[in-house]
């Protein structure tokens, strides 16, 4: 179910978005079309996801209206029959990349996938300064590429040395759990 409401919970923020753009210059744009047809996709998608999913005939039933809702929502969004790429014909105001297709569809993945997996872990357990915990955090980070996220293990006595390491740092804690 998990999988349905996340999924769900990403079109919710992605299509009031993309409505908007189509109410400025990103109506005549290519890649607002773009965007528009990768969510109609991927709700069709979904859809047959849900009818073979295990889940309950009602809990199918209230997920299928929300799907219905949202495909509804997406099909209103307006785009121009004449479409080009805003940014080639020197309209485009937004940015380098265009934001209906790359930053919309991206905000979609970054809301829907649920639990973010560690790229890289650090074990700082032995730590017994701020400096022999600052170290290999640094280094580990300095290694990294966007997206990638890092694991560090603690024990409980440097918790308050490692909080005010990150706050130092402003690295930004995205999960704490205790084992």
């Amino acid at each position: 179910m998990s999988y349905f409401e996340n999924q769900l919970r990403g079109y919710n923020v992605v299509i009031p978005i993309l409505q908007t753009l189509s109410e400025d210059i990103c109506r005549d744009c290519i890649g607002l079309e773009g965007a528009k047809i990768k969510v109609s996709k991927g709700l069709k998608k979904l859809k047959i996801d849900l009818e073979n999913s295990s889940l309950s005939e009602a809990q199918k039933q209230e997920i299928l209206t929300a799907i219905e809702h949202l495909s509804d929502t997406g099909e209103k969004i307006y785009v121009a029959e004449d479409c080009c790429c805003q940014k080639t014909a020197g309209n485009c105001k937004i940015s380098p990349a265009c934001l209906p297709l790359d930053g919309a569809m991206g905000l979609m993945e970054q809301i829907s996938v649920p639990n973010p997996i560690a790229s890289k872990v650090v074990d700082v357990r032995q730590a017994c300064s701020q400096n022999t915990l600052a170290s290999p955090i640094k280094a580990s980070v300095k290694e990294m590429k966007p997206g990638e996220i890092l694991e560090v293990i603690i024990t409980p006595d440097l918790k308050d040395m490692f909080n005010r390491f990150i706050e130092q740092e402003k690295y930004t804690i995205l999960e704490e759990t205790e084992k």
